[in-house]
């Protein structure tokens, strides 16, 4: 004689063997599953028909542990693109900046504003490597993901001094980024 419970728990072990074990989705998976079979059920079908009906339109584990991943995958990638699109615009911020210090070291020389103006090369040089390490950075995240990950993180916390963009984004990319990439 067949048994619909045991039918389910053998399923339900299924799943947990493809890696779907959070509580809410497997318990949501199953709650569609018996819901399908009582309307199989009500057609006329058999208990081992309807469930068969049912398994096969909920979809096998290996798939729903796909479909689950991918929205998993579709956070992450969120977050790495804000992130990208972030540092990018920083990196054009802070390239501008250091040809307008640049610029003005060549051109212009002396104070600039309440700067002494031997602090202008300092701050340039300095601007030059921030602008350098964000550019390999990004580079290197497109180019060597898992390279690109360990410079980003270090990148990071360089960031984190230079107040307020660098900041805001060091911060991002540490609390958010490296934490689904690492």
């Amino acid at each position: 004689m067949y048994n619909l419970e045991e039918s389910i728990a053998q399923w339900r072990r299924q799943m947990l063997a493809a890696g779907i074990n959070a509580p809410v989705p497997l318990e949501e998976l199953e709650s569609h599953l018996r819901e399908d079979l009582e309307r199989q059920r009500g057609s006329g079908l058999s208990a081992q028909q309807a469930f068969e009906m049912a398994v096969a339109r909920i979809g096998q584990a290996t798939a729903l542990k796909h479909e689950f991943n991918k929205t998993k995958r579709t956070d992450m990638i969120n977050h790495n693109r804000m992130y990208f699109a972030a540092l990018a615009a920083l990196t054009v911020c802070n390239a501008i900046s250091t040809a307008l210090l640049l610029y003005w070291l060549a051109a212009v020389g002396g104070q600039l504003g309440n700067l002494s103006p031997r602090l202008l090369p300092w701050m340039t040089a300095l601007s030059c490597a921030y602008t350098l390490a964000m550019i390999v950075t990004l580079l290197a995240r497109q180019l060597r993901p898992q390279t690109g990950r360990r410079m980003t993180r270090f990148l990071n916390w360089a960031l984190l001094p230079v107040f307020p963009c660098g900041t805001v984004i060091g911060s991002y990319g540490l609390l958010k980024v490296d934490k689904k990439t690492a």
